[in-house]
């Protein structure tokens, strides 16, 4: 029997045929309570001059979530972003060039973190707001007074496919996960207003106010995941309290009661 160092050495790769495989962002923030996605144009075959997300071509000694985020350096000038594993997107046809499979991830910025190259010519991206549809979505900016909207006709691949996915995962886990603080400019002080209206933008509904205060109440601040700044943001009306995003559980277990599952 061949040692594995013999069978490696006569291995011949081109014996199976190897898809390309790219890393595509979704880049989502909530700006004035609307939930934005970023988009660029593109500047070549296939799909030339109709709107994708950023993505890039994974190279040989980077890994999935390395060339994600290069991308999201190079698209949103940003680092070190949230950023979490969507799905694999492999339709065979997805893509007419050849057979290529997708990894998508999932970022989310604060829109004052948002640092790219805008227009509509091609190779520059818009931040684009997302209107849900009883059929899915279509977006919409304004782009030098004039208003700009798309539909899924208009989106290049199956990038329409993966942007439905990722408002369904997001809509979904906000309810039980912390993504919603991701999107804050400043999580050291913040009003309930605030992270009300990001849940809202992100799960395409408006919350009832005492609901949303009790739940926020309840998950966080009993357990001390937010602490009150003991300061008032000042405007118009009753001042509002700003709180500050530990995610650090401080909940002591009742007396009695142990830490088992």
């Amino acid at each position: 029997m061949i040692t594995e160092q013999e069978f490696l050495e006569k291995y011949d790769p081109s014996s199976f045929e190897r898809p390309s495989i790219t890393a595509d962002v979704l880049v989502f923030t909530v700006r004035e309570s609307t939930l934005q996605i970023l988009m660029v144009r593109r500047d070549e075959h296939p799909f030339l001059g109709k709107w994708c997300l950023p993505g890039s071509f994974i190279g040989m000694t980077e890994t999935a979530e390395e060339a994600a985020a290069r991308t999201l350096v190079k698209e949103a000038g940003m680092k070190g972003a949230a950023m979490e594993q969507l799905y694999t997107f492999s339709a065979i046809d997805r893509d007419p060039r050849m057979r290529i499979i997708s990894i998508a991830y999932i970022a989310m910025m604060p829109s004052n973190a948002m640092h790219y190259k805008k227009g509509t010519d091609a190779g520059s991206a818009i931040l684009f707001d997302i209107l849900r549809t009883d059929s899915g979505f279509r977006l919409t900016a304004e782009v030098d007074g004039e208003l700009l909207e798309i539909g899924p006709e208009e989106i290049a691949f199956d990038h329409e496919e993966i942007i439905r996915t990722a408002l369904v995962r997001m809509a979904g886990k906000i309810d039980y996960t912390d993504i919603g603080f991701n999107f804050l400019e400043d999580k050291n002080a913040f009003t309930l207003t605030d992270l009300r209206l990001i849940y809202d933008a992100v799960k395409g509904t408006e919350a009832d106010i005492g609901n949303f205060r009790r739940f926020i109440k309840n998950r966080y601040i009993i357990t001390g995941r937010i602490l009150n700044n003991r300061e008032e943001r000042k405007g118009f009306g009753r001042p509002a309290a700003t709180y500050r995003y530990t995610g650090v559980n401080r909940q002591q277990p009742a007396a009695g009661k142990t830490g088992g599952m």
